[in-house]
């Protein structure tokens, strides 16, 4: 008997212990409740005092990427101004060796003709009343437009009309001069023949 009443004692005991220790627990709920509302009060002052102090600013870029970032943007806006100049293309002919000139045909036959006869050395006469008259070169080799010269040594007593191969001109007596020269030259060849000018009129 002895036995168990020592056993249900100490039952007892450990009931009692028990129920002490859960109303311990359930009085330290509100304690421990309050504890945590209070840090979070706490926390919630002292954020709400340093608040002016906290200022939230965008990390700023560091200088080297800025200048970077500038003188990229200047750079562009400049190749955006300038034209692009294209390079001109150069096209290379080869030269071909350059010729001899060829020298003009020497000339074996120089007569000058009027009045359908071929003139001598005593030239011949016209007067300012009369027609122009017309010389007529005659050049041995033949030539369809060789340089020919028709020269007189006074241009105020007499004028010359040249044709368009230079062949042949009209001579016409503009006052009375007496002798003048005409001189006919192609080439290496030249005549030079006396033209003697008068007038009818007393």
């Amino acid at each position: 008997m002895t036995y168990n009443g020592s056993e249900s004692r100490a039952k007892t005991d450990i009931a009692r212990k028990t129920e002490e220790d859960d109303q311990l627990r359930i009085s330290l709920n509100p304690l421990k409740t309050g504890a945590v509302v209070l840090i979070a009060a706490t926390l919630i002052a002292v954020f709400l005092n340093f608040l002016p102090v906290i200022s939230f600013r965008p990390l700023a870029a560091p200088r080297f990427l800025t200048q970077s970032r500038a003188a990229l943007l200047q750079w562009q806006s400049s190749k955006a101004e300038e034209p692009v100049e294209e390079t001109p293309k150069v096209i290379y002919f080869q030269a071909r060796p350059s010729a001899e000139p060829t020298p003009p045909p020497a000339i074996t036959g120089f007569r000058l003709s009027a009045y359908g006869r071929e003139l001598g050395p005593d030239g011949f006469t016209t007067y300012v009343e009369d027609k122009p008259v017309v010389l007529t070169l005659e050049i041995i080799p033949f030539m369809s437009h060789p340089p020919v010269e028709w020269i007189v040594s006074d241009e105020e007593a007499a004028s010359l009309t040249v044709s368009n191969d230079k062949k042949s001109c009209e001579f016409a007596a503009l006052k009375s001069a007496g002798k003048i020269d005409l001189t006919v030259r192609c080439n290496e060849a030249e005549i030079v023949m006396p033209v003697y000018l008068w007038s009818n009129e007393a």
